[in-house]
């Protein structure tokens, strides 16, 4: 475990002296006072070779950019988890690259005609019940 001072961060070039240098160890004074429990007197702070780049991309994954372009990997990895978890798409029964890859278009016809069985299902509940279907089946032009 490596213990990390200002001085450490100003030696390897994370800090420059000068403004930033005064606002950083401000805030790094303060943030250490909000932090500490009574009778702490310090905290270890563990940096690895990456530190910097993880840093970034935290800081890049809070950006509203980022989130917009995440929602389409949200879909795409609860179908893969579905397809993984539900109709073993990771273990091919067969030999060869053509007939995993043809089990595989299997898996993902099974698991969208069960999707849309239970689509129609769903629509007819709701006409029984008189509420209309609230969005349409999407069909390819």
């Amino acid at each position: 475990m490596v213990k990390i001072t200002i001085e450490d961060l100003v030696a390897a070039g994370e800090v420059v002296g000068g403004r930033a240098f005064d606002d950083l160890l401000g805030r790094f004074v303060d943030e250490q006072a909000e932090i500490l429990d009574k009778g702490e007197r310090d905290r270890m702070l563990r940096v690895n070779e990456h530190h910097t780049l993880t840093q970034a991309r935290r800081k890049l994954m809070q950006t509203e950019e980022f989130k917009k372009d995440m929602r389409r990997r949200n879909g795409i990895e609860s179908t893969q988890s579905e397809l993984v978890r539900g109709y073993g798409l990771r273990r091919a029964r067969y030999r060869g690259n053509k007939k995993t890859r043809l089990q595989n278009y299997f898996i993902g016809a099974a698991c969208n005609i069960k999707r849309w069985c239970r689509r129609v299902t769903w629509e007819a509940q709701q006409a029984a019940a008189g509420i209309g279907s609230i969005a349409p089946i999407a069909v390819p032009a």
